[in-house]
Order: C-alpha cells, then structure tokens, then sequence
C-alpha cells in the first residue's frame, strides 16, 4: 500500500500542472453525475484586474446564488515567480495574517451531506500550523475535515503548493462559510471550490476514501 501511495505521489508531481489548473475532480463529485446539487466555483487571481474588488470568482457554476469571498485580512497585489521559478505571474499578498472566508450558497432542500473538496495554490502553507480550512454552515452547522487522500503538489523545485482537502457538514445548510488562516507574505494564485449535498451510506468516511483511490487509480491507468 505504501509503494502504492509513493507511486501516485511521484507520478502526480511528474504530471507539470499548469497555472491556475484545476487538479483534482473529486471522485465523490463524479460519482454524483449529473446531480443538479452541484456546485463549482473559482477565482483565478492571475487573470483579475486588481481595480476590481476580490470577491467575485472567475468561475462559477452554482445556480443557487453568487458565491463570495465574504472578508480577508488586508492584501496587496503583487507579480512574483511563478508556478515554473522564473515567469512572473499576478497574485494576491496576504500583507497580515487574518482569516479568508468565503460563503458558498448550495441546495436549500435537505439532505443527508454536503461535501465541500477545496483546492489552493500558494506559495506558503494555508495555515500557520499547516492545518486545514474550518468550515461552518449558515445555521450554525459544524463542518469537519474528513481524511484526504490527494496529496500536496510541489510545482518543479519552487515553493509554490497545492493543497487540496475535504470538509463535509451534516445536514446539508443553505450555504457555509470556508475559513482559511493564512500566513502573512503569502502569495496566492488560485482558489477552487467544488461541492455536493447528498445522501451516502453510513460509514461515510471509509466510502468516500474507497472511491478516491479508485478515482486515483483510474486517472493514472488513463
């Protein structure tokens, strides 16, 4: 199991992502096909203009409102070497540390879950402790990480990452807000957020990392 882990590991970083690429498409997002709970939203900071304010994504699917990011600790717009070491790319610079948050709206009617898979590209950790985003539900709903099993991705020899993880919260509010903590000095070039509400058996945990390492597998095998 640990040279297959080490091997999908090795294989994914061989892969060269490009800027602002969306790595992952979450098995469990696949799985739910054409559920019209989907949600897709992202904001690629390279390609906005910085006259414009940050909230509003670059990308987004979600038919049950404009998701947002709702505050942030103070930024400045910066070019830095990018994802390859040299070409410089626009970013935005965390200048004090501070909570992230953005407010994703989803399905209002019940259900058993919704999974939340979040993916960053940054060059530092998005935590200070290296921890994941917390998640809260707009009633109130707590939101908990599940085990992830996509790895972090070190683009060639550059301390740019992305970090990929997953938070679900039960029962499905009509919206959450994401809260990153990130570190000051932090450039940040992309931000991606995919969800679903749905009913999955119970354990919900072991199921869903089953399906990744399918999803995994399947991916490489292609």
């Amino acid at each position: 199991m640990k040279r297959l882990l080490l091997f999908l590991v090795l294989a994914l970083i061989a892969i060269g992502p490009a800027y602002g690429e969306d790595l992952w498409d979450p098995p469990w997002f696949e799985w739910a096909g054409s559920n019209p709970t989907n949600t897709v939203q992202a904001w690629e900071f390279q390609q906005m203009d910085p006259a414009m304010p940050i909230g509003y994504p670059t990308f987004a699917d979600n038919k049950f409102g404009e998701p947002w990011i709702e505050e942030h600790p103070p930024i400045s717009w910066q070019w830095v070497p990018g994802l390859d070491g040299t070409t410089e790319i626009q970013t935005i610079h965390i200048d004090v540390s501070g909570p992230f948050t953005i407010w994703v709206p989803n399905n209002p009617n019940p259900n058993e879950v919704k999974l939340i898979f979040w993916q960053m590209t940054s060059d530092k950790s998005p935590t200070p402790t290296g921890t994941p985003p917390s998640a809260v539900g707009a009633g109130g709903e707590p939101g908990i990480n599940i085990p992830s099993p996509y790895p972090q991705i070190q683009h060639g020899n550059t301390q740019w990452y992305t970090y990929n993880g997953i938070l679900e919260i039960r029962p499905n509010p009509e919206g959450e807000w994401i809260t990153w903590d990130l570190v000051e000095s932090t450039n940040i070039e992309e931000i991606v957020i995919k969800t679903v509400c749905t009913e999955i058996p119970e354990p919900a945990t072991i199921s869903l990392l089953g399906l990744a390492l399918l999803g995994f597998v399947r991916k490489l095998r292609k």
